[in-house]
């Protein structure tokens, strides 16, 4: 005789979800007045590696094409956010040996704007590379997508007045919080 699978009526599914990020919120709403410093980073870098396993588990899990330039768009998203969120004054002072290029040297948005043009430009970033990479499969998109990763690492320390090569960037203000995360 087989067992008889439990059906879970879908109303319960809601109100758990629903519940479960009530509580959510109550502990990030309680826990930001009284967390240390350590604490709110640790769960922030918690909240950042959650976005990148989502990201992973869309295009490896759901589509079954094994990606490993992740890290790459990341990069590009990264590298656009903090460009366009710092000040101008602390990226002269962080371009000091070679200064930045003009459209970039001059401008700060906002976080939200910023992020989303992030988003924008690591969309195009990615539909460059997917476009030609469409066409494999398995290990050849594997390594192909590594590849990708590979050449934005080269390119991003070796574009100076962008990217301030292997000095990097520092000055970034601090925009992200648990919310955000």
């Amino acid at each position: 005789m087989m067992a008889q699978k439990k059906v879970v009526h879908p109303a319960l599914k809601i109100a758990a979800v629903c519940g479960a990020l009530v509580l959510f919120f109550l502990i990030l709403w309680w826990g930001q007045e009284h967390w240390d410093a350590y604490t709110v980073r640790i769960l922030n870098l918690c909240g950042i590696y959650i976005g990148i396993t989502l990201g992973l588990n869309l295009c490896n899990g759901f589509t079954g094409q094994f990606s490993l330039g992740i890290a790459g768009f990341m990069a590009v998203g990264a590298y656009t956010a903090a460009l366009l969120t710092m000040s101008p004054a602390i990226k002269q002072a962080v371009f000091f040996i070679q200064p930045l290029i003009y459209p970039l040297n001059s401008i700060q948005w906002s976080f939200l704007p910023a992020l989303l043009m992030a988003a924008v430009v690591s969309g195009i970033v990615g539909f460059l590379v997917g476009a030609p990479a469409i066409r494999f499969r398995g290990d050849y998109l594997a390594i192909t997508t590594l590849g990708f990763a590979e050449i934005i690492r080269v390119v991003f320390t070796n574009i100076v007045p962008i990217t301030n090569g292997a000095l990097g960037l520092k000055g970034i203000p601090p925009h992200t919080n648990l919310m955000w995360s």
